[in-house]
Parts: structure tokens; C-alpha cells; sequence
């Protein structure tokens, strides 16, 4: 860029000058902040002159501010203060900051003759906001969680979720989504299955532009998901929709319809705590009817709403009771003078009272823990309803559940229970008729419904019609009472077994096969056993050699057909179902010497079959990377043995013996891995980090004068304690050297270790004049010793002798480079005190 003319006068004012220009590489800005892009300058001769100094800010070569004793420009959103660029700030001001501010900025200064320019780069951020959504969780299965990340810049974040404080490893991060500012947003998803107890589910967010990470949590309501119930009833002119949502918990529930025409009645609390509500949609004769209508339910335990469809009916199959025209002509033709007025005042309230079948939805299973629930409708009556459902049981007993509940606006309506059985009706009133829609829930049993006889009548205006229907309860389907399960046997096989329970009739086919790939069917015994209420449990088991469990790929199934189920059931085990899998105990780590061998267990026990594969791994100090272990000079590993449990089940223990060296073996871990066909991935046990010590070994034992010189060396990490005492006697009562007459020193050694020399000054100038002989006792206590060493010494006549068991030996004379090194380590004139001593 070319800059003014005005730049090269400037350079010409002044003859030296001493510019110093101090900004920060990069900066920080939040989109829609004010920020301010530090830049400040320092001149050898305060204070500053403007008419030296100019001042421009550039952007991607672009000029932005500039600012010298002739010409100033700025933008609303730039600018750099002029009364601070007196005091040597330069800084450059932006208001409103978007993502396009982000790049690289020049602060160039010209302080005659000087120019010094600097370069910031300009980081622009968008602070992250966090939002759970909340919802209910269902205790049964697997639930969705949603966490929904708006307003990211840059787009690199990191989600954690947690659960009760503890970081959960299952969550997903979704698609980026960047809206029209270039400002980003995500969705992160989680799967958990409920947990029993206080929970507390938190997804936090971490990012550049945050200190600290951010969150959003909630304290975890579990909840039951709806379920819906969707049909119709049709008289020819009119068609009621009814949508019936179950069982569901907490109350809050929307129902919505696809097409106008929403009616919505208040939920109502079952005895078990859930909820069902209804909602109606009418279409009349006179609408124009759609081709299709749909019910749909929003409620917080579902991750996307239920909806269910249904066609409109198109009018050429009126479904008008027959028995309503046949009166009708009846009494027209037995009718006559005075009575025609009868039959005009029952054809206009009487006539158009009709009431559907007794109706049960599809899909309802027959098996003995469903409810089902029938329904039936009524139009057109001329007044209120009160409604009466019959349920005959197969025991004969005669059950009979009248609705005369009357609500607070004065509509009659209600639940009531009699025992086992609920009855709900509403109502409501169209054009001066009421129509109501009433429904019967039990939970039927072999026993009381084989062949039942159900009734529901409907009275209105002294006017009384009734539906029957013929039901017979006449499967129930087999339960699975608990997974199937495996035993061992005597001969080392497993004996697989099953139960099924509560099914009706009591033919039922029970199939065992088995194998990898190609099913091979097995030999099985079952046994029938009658139940009270007329059901039926069978408990069914075969036995599979426990050899082929050592295949991963090994698969035993059992299959059941009956008569009650659409398609056969089947349940099936492998491998990695066996119960029996291993248990492995620590490794001890017994004491590690330096040159002596240790040797690594581990003891495993409860596994079956007898597949086990072990391996054994090194770690290195401070390293990641594993090792196998194999047999070679330094490590032996003995063969393993395995015995079988008083529980049929199998125990081993595994070892590695190891030629311990405190150089190598520093700061190592080893770990003893497992892998068996009952393990989906395999288990390990490590030492931890190995400390190796080095055990104190005497090199020698010298005399040098009236000093007893002890060498001790292989020594790695902690120093030996050694402890002086003298004597009159060998087994007699020792008392401590003072510390002046004990010196020690420390030498380095090729190979990491060290060696210590320990200096006795065992003769005294007060035991010159004593000539008994005199103990001394030299006692050494280091880590890697089990226990103490004692060293017997014997001075008799001037000189030193170690003493054995079998003897006693002369201590060796130190030579002189050995009694020169003590002299300058111990400042003692060795050769004056033995002088002093022979004469």
C-alpha cells in the first residue's frame, strides 16, 4: 500500500528516535461484544508529539482508522481513541463484532523517523448455550435423552454427559447445523437404561470461549409411555372417531387431530396410577368427509409422537341395526287414528336411538397379565344415558357395573370398578340428541373367562337398548418365568433348562438344538405341571457337553410353538453366557532384590470349561506400550496348573519368575491378562509400578591403624544403617561409639549404583592404656535385608580380627591409596595415631 505523502514528511522532522510498538498475538472477542484489539508504543523521549506521530490500523490489507496531525477517519463500529494516543495507546475499538471481524490486523505506528508495525490476529467466539430437554423416563427398556448446543463459534466443542456426577461414555454427537450468520448448532443424544435410586443426568459443554465448562441437568421423573386405542363407530349418518390413550403417567398428555373437530375431555387416574384419556371427533351426514383421520398423542416419555390412522367410512355400508327399521314398519302397519300421533312422537325420539356392536380393538393379545377392553357406542338418544355392562363368568356368577356418576357440569359420566372390572362413558350432546361412548377393561383369566357372555345396555328416556356378545378367553400365551438357565452337571456337562408358565391350552412343542451355524437338534426331558387357575408350567431341560462351550461361536437355543402365539419363540445362550467366568486375585509383590529372582502370581479360579489363556505383559517406566512376556534368560514362566473346585468349576495360578535388576526393572508394571470363551473382552491384574531394591553386600573388611574400614556396596536406593558398639565382652552388654568416631563416605558406580565405606575409629587413646581385649559389634539394617546383620570384632594387642563360628581371621591392612582416601575423607592422620600406638 502507498501511504501519504504527509508519512515521508514526518520521517523528516526528526533525526533519531527510539520506537517500541507492544501488542498480544492474538485476541479474543465474543460475537456481539465491544472489543478492543490492544496496541500501545513507547518513544525514547516522552512526552509524545503529534506532530510526529501518525497512527493506521489495516485488515487484510484493507485501511480501516487512521489518525496523524492532518487527517483522521474512523468508522461507527472502528476507532482509536485520540486523547489516549497521546499516552502511547494505540488500541483499536469494535463495536457490535461479528464473524466476518475475524482475521489478521496491522497496528502500524510512525513516530519520525521511526515506523514500526505489529500483527494481531482477531479470534472471534460464540459462547455456547446448553439445554437439556427434560422428559420422563420409562423403567422399562432403553430411553432417549436429547441436549440441544445453540450459538457455537468456532465449532469445535466437547460434550460430556453425567450421571449422578460420573461421566458417561454412550452419548452421540450429531450433524453441525450453521444458520445464516455462520453461527453453529448441535444435538447430542444419549441411551440409558434407569437405574433405581436419586438421579441427576447433566450434559456439559466445554469451549474455547468458556473458562469454565457449562451445563444443564435435572433431577430424572421416570414415567410409562401411552398407549392408544383408535376406532369408530358408524350408523349411516354419523361416524364417531374415538381415541383412547392408556396407562401413561405423568397426567400432562396432548391428543390432536389431523383434521378439525377436536373435542377434549379431562384425564382420569386409573388405580394403578396411570392415566387414560379420551378425545372424540364427530362427522356428521352433512360434512364433507375426509379419507382419512388421524389421532395424535404427545407425551414427554416419548422421543416422537404416536399417531394412529383410520379410514372415513363412505356411506354405501350403513350399518344401521335391522331391528330398528323392522319396528319401525311394524308399527306402521299396527298403528292407526289415535295411535299415529303415538308412533309420530316415538319416530322423532325413538327412532334414531341406535347402538353399535360390542367392539374390541385389534391387537389385543390374549395372554393373561393384558387387559382388554371393550366398547360400545350409542346416537341419537332423546335424553340422558345411564349405561349397564353384564359380564357372565364361567363360574356362573353374574356380574352386572352400572355408570350413574353424574360430573359437575351435569354431564353423566364416570369410572367405576367392581372388583376386576372398570367402566368408563361420556357423553355428550349434539343438536338437542346425546351420544355416548362407554367402555369395559378387566383382565381376563382362564378361569373366569373360557366362555363368557358380556352385555352392555344403554337407557335413555325410558328407552332401553342392548348389545351382546359371545367371548371366550381361549389361549393365554407362555411366559417366559426366567431366562433360561445353566447348571453343571456331574460329567463335566451343562445341563441347560427352562420354565414357561401360565399358558392355556396345555399342548405345547418344546425344542432344544444346538451348534455353530448348523443347529443339531438335542435330546430333552419335560415335565407338565397344572396350575390353579387352569394354566399350565412346564419346566423343560437338556444337557450339552461342556467342551463345545470352548467354541466363542457355540449356541444352544430353545424353541417353543403354541397355539396362542403368531410365530414359534425362541430364547438362546453362548459362550459368553456362561455364569462361570473368571475371578482374578491381586498379584502380590513379594520384596524385589536387586540380582535375586522374585517371582509374580496370580491365583484365578471359577471358570468353565477349561479354556483358559493366559499371558503375561511389561510395561516400561513412564510408558504406555505392553510387552509380551516369553521365556528367556531373565524371565521363566512355569507350566500352569489347573484343578477342578468343589463346585465343578476350575482354579489355576499362574506365575512369572523374574531375574530382578533395580537398573531394568525400575519403575516397571506387569500384568497378567486372561482371555476365556465366557469373556467378551479379557480381564487383567497388574502390579503397579515395581520398586527393585538393592541389597547391602560387604566387599571387604580392612584394618588401617586404629580404624576398622567397612565396604558395602550394590546399594540403589535407600543408604544401610550401621550402628557401632564396643565391649569388655563377645555375649556382653554393648554400648554405642560416639558419633566422632564413625565416618562414612559415598561412591559412585558405572552402572547407577553406589557404594558406601563406613570408618570405625575402634581404638581410643583411652583404650591405649587398657590392655584387656576389647568387642566390637558393627550391626547393618537396610530395607532389603529380612533381617539385621551383626559383625563380631576382636582387638587384642593392637590389632583387629573379625570372628566366625568356626574362628577368628586377621583383618587385611588397607594400602595407601585406600588409607590416603580415608585420610582426606575422614581429616584423621592415620599414620601419626598408629605411630602413637606401636610405641
Amino acid at each position: 500500500m502507498k501511504f501519504p505523502d504527509f508519512f515521508f514528511l514526518l520521517l523528516l522532522h526528526r533525526s533519531c528516535s527510539a520506537l517500541d510498538v507492544v501488542g498480544t498475538k492474538t485476541h479474543n472477542a465474543l460475537i456481539g461484544s465491544t472489543t478492543v484489539i490492544p496496541c500501545s508504543f513507547t518513544v525514547d523521549s516522552p512526552p509524545i508529539n503529534p506532530q510526529f506521530l501518525a497512527i493506521l490500523w489495516q485488515y487484510e490489507e484493507k485501511e480501516l482508522v487512521r489518525y496523524d496531525n492532518k487527517e483522521k477517519s474512523a468508522t461507527p463500529r472502528m476507532s482509536i481513541d485520540e486523547k489516549e494516543t497521546r499516552q502511547g495507546n494505540a488500541s483499536l475499538t469494535i463495536h457490535n463484532v461479528t464473524i466476518d471481524d475475524q482475521g489478521t490486523y496491522k497496528c502500524l505506528v510512525i513516530y519520525s523517523p521511526d515506523r514500526k508495525v505489529k500483527e494481531i490476529q482477531l479470534n472471534i467466539q460464540a459462547a455456547p448455550k446448553v439445554t437439556l430437554v427434560k422428559k420422563a423416563l420409562s423403567k422399562n427398556g432403553k430411553n432417549h435423552l436429547l441436549c440441544l448446543i445453540t450459538n457455537i463459534f468456532p465449532k469445535d466443542i466437547t460434550v460430556t454427559w453425567l450421571r449422578n456426577g460420573q461421566a458417561l461414555n454412550e452419548s452421540e454427537l450429531g450433524i453441525f447445523e450453521m444458520d445464516a450468520h455462520g453461527i453453529y448448532r448441535v444435538n447430542s443424544s444419549l441411551t440409558i437404561s434407569p437405574k433405581e435410586g436419586h438421579l441427576i443426568i447433566t450434559c456439559q459443554v466445554e469451549h474455547v470461549s468458556l473458562s469454565d465448562p457449562i451445563q444443564d441437568s435435572y433431577t430424572v421423573q421416570y414415567g410409562a409411555e401411552p398407549k392408544i386405542t383408535f376406532f369408530s363407530s358408524y350408523n349411516g349418518d354419523k361416524e364417531i372417531f374415538v381415541c383412547e390413550v392408556k396407562e401413561f403417567y405423568p397426567e400432562a398428555v396432548e391428543i390432536k387431530w389431523l383434521i378439525d373437530g377436536k373435542m377434549t375431555e379431562p384425564s382420569r387416574r386409573n388405580a394403578d396410577g396411570t392415566y387414560n384419556k379420551w378425545d372424540h371427533f364427530l362427522i356428521s351426514g352433512n360434512q364433507k368427509k375426509p379419507n382419512k383421520i388421524s389421532c395424535v398423542v404427545e407425551h414427554e416419555t416419548l422421543d416422537s409422537p404416536l399417531m394412529e390412522n383410520l379410514k372415513v367410512k363412505d356411506g354405501k355400508d350403513s350399518q344401521t341395526p335391522v331391528l330398528i327399521t323392522s319396528v319401525s314398519v311394524l308399527t306402521i302397519l299396527l298403528t292407526a287414528g289415535i295411535l299415529a300421533a303415538l308412533w309420530i312422537y316415538k319416530k322423532k325420539y325413538f327412532q334414531r336411538f341406535q347402538v353399535s356392536p360390542i367392539h374390541i380393538p385389534r391387537g389385543w393379545s390374549r395372554n393373561t397379565d393384558e387387559k382388554v377392553t371393550m366398547y360400545c357406542t350409542a346416537f341419537n338418544c332423546p335424553g340422558k344415558i345411564h349405561v349397564t355392562w353384564t359380564v357372565v363368568e364361567k363360574t356362573g356368577e353374574n356380574v352386572s357395573i352400572a355408570d350413574h356418576q353424574t360430573r359437575s357440569d351435569g354431564e353423566e359420566s364416570g369410572q367405576l370398578m367392581n372388583r376386576s372390572y372398570a367402566v368408563v362413558t361420556d357423553q355428550f350432546e349434539l343438536n338437542g340428541l346425546y351420544n355416548a361412548i362407554t367402555s369395559l377393561t378387566f383382565t381376563p383369566t382362564i378361569l373366569k373367562h373360557r366362555n363368557t357372555k358380556v352385555t352392555c345396555s344403554f337407557l335413555s328416556s325410558g328407552k332401553s337398548i342392548k348389545k351382546d356378545k359371545d367371548w371366550s378367553f381361549i389361549t393365554s400365551k407362555p411366559c417366559l418365568s426366567t431366562p433360561l438357565k445353566m447348571s453343571l452337571g456331574d460329567l463335566g456337562d451343562v445341563v441347560c433348562s427352562v420354565t414357561l408358565e401360565k399358558f392355556y391350552p396345555k399342548n405345547i412343542e418344546i425344542k432344544w438344538s444346538s451348534g455353530v451355524g448348523n443347529y443339531q437338534e438335542l435330546e430333552h426331558e419335560t415335565n407338565f405341571i397344572d396350575e390353579s387357575d387352569y394354566t399350565f408350567k412346564c419346566e423343560s431341560e437338556c444337557r450339552v457337553p461342556g467342551n463345545l462351550f470352548k467354541d466363542p461361536g457355540f449356541r444352544v437355543r430353545v424353541t417353543w410353538t403354541h397355539q396362542s402365539l403368531n410365530h414359534p419363540q425362541n430364547q438362546e445362550v453362548t459362550a459368553t453366557d456362561l455364569p462361570w467366568f473368571p475371578l482374578m486375585e491381586d498379584i502380590p509383590v513379594p520384596l524385589l532384590v536387586h540380582g535375586r529372582e522374585a517371582k509374580l502370581q496370580c491365583e484365578i479360579r471359577g471358570f468353565f470349561p477349561n479354556n483358559l489363556e493366559v499371558k503375561w505383559l511389561r510395561r516400561e517406566a513412564e510408558k504406555e506400550e505392553l510387552y509380551d512376556v516369553s521365556s528367556s534368560d531373565k524371565y521363566k514362566i512355569p507350566m500352569m496348573e489347573t484343578k477342578q473346585d468343589f463346585n465343578k468349576t476350575y482354579i489355576c495360578s499362574t506365575s512369572l519368575i523374574v531375574s530382578m535388576s533395580a537398573i531394568t526393572d525400575k519403575g516397571v508394571e506387569f500384568i497378567c491378562r486372561v482371555t476365556h470363551p465366557s469373556l467378551k473382552t479379557y480381564l487383567e491384574k497388574r502390579t503397579g509400578e515395581l520398586r527393585v531394591k538393592g541389597e547391602p553386600v560387604i566387599r571387604r573388611i580392612l584394618q588401617s591403624g586404629v580404624y576398622i574400614i567397612l565396604e558395602v556396596d550394590s546399594l540403589y536406593t535407600k543408604d544401610p544403617v550401621v550402628t557401632w558398639e564396643d565391649s569388655n565382652k563377645q555375649h556382653g552388654q554393648y554400648k554405642r561409639f560416639a558419633e566422632k568416631h564413625i565416618r562414612s563416605f559415598r561412591r559412585e558406580s558405572s552402572d547407577g549404583s553406589y557404594s558406601l565405606t563406613f570408618i570405625c575409629e575402634a581404638l581410643t587413646l583411652g583404650d591405649l592404656a587398657n590392655p584387656m581385649n576389647k568387642y566390637i559389634r558393627a550391626t547393618i539394617k537396610h530395607e532389603a535385608l529380612e533381617s539385621a546383620k551383626n559383625i563380631y570384632f576382636l582387638r587384642t594387642k593392637g590389632y583387629f580380627y573379625i570372628l566366625f563360628e568356626s574362628g577368628k581371621k586377621q583383618l587385611d591392612q588397607a594400602d595407601r591409596e585406600t588409607s590416603e582416601m580415608f585420610i582426606s575423607n575422614t581429616h584423621l592422620e592415620i599414620k601419626e595415631t598408629e605411630n602413637s600406638v606401636e610405641s
